[in-house]
């Protein structure tokens, strides 16, 4: 009995619904990694805005997004906020990190406006 019982577990193991189960596993894991990195998961946008275009030393940050679309948004209502959308510019930047080397300078990954 024992030995029946041992063989009907190790032909369960071998059987192709296990082995379904196990690829299909991999494949939702592997569309899940996907979706996640076409979501930006772990992406860290931070707005800047210039309140006068021609003078790039004169910036306020607005803050962290979790996309470029709502750094893009929080920017121009900014600009619009100091009545600066005609003369003054923004950029977001993608994962951006103050340098030690340059004296506290944010240095970016990425930047678009």
């Amino acid at each position: 009995r024992l030995a029946a019982s041992a063989r009907s577990a190790r032909s369960w193991r071998k059987s192709p619904v296990t082995f379904t189960l196990g690829t299909m596993k991999r494949k939702v894991g592997v569309v899940s990694l996907i979706a996640i990195i076409l979501t930006g998961c772990g992406q860290d946008w931070e707005g800047f805005v210039y309140p006068n275009k021609s003078d790039l030393t004169n910036h306020v940050g607005i803050g962290h997004y979790k996309t470029l679309e709502e750094c893009r948004a929080a920017a121009i209502a900014a600009l619009q906020q100091i009545s600066s959308v005609e003369r003054g510019d923004y950029e977001c930047g993608l994962n951006c990190k103050e340098s030690k080397d340059l004296y506290g300078i944010k240095v970016c990954e990425e930047t678009l406006d």
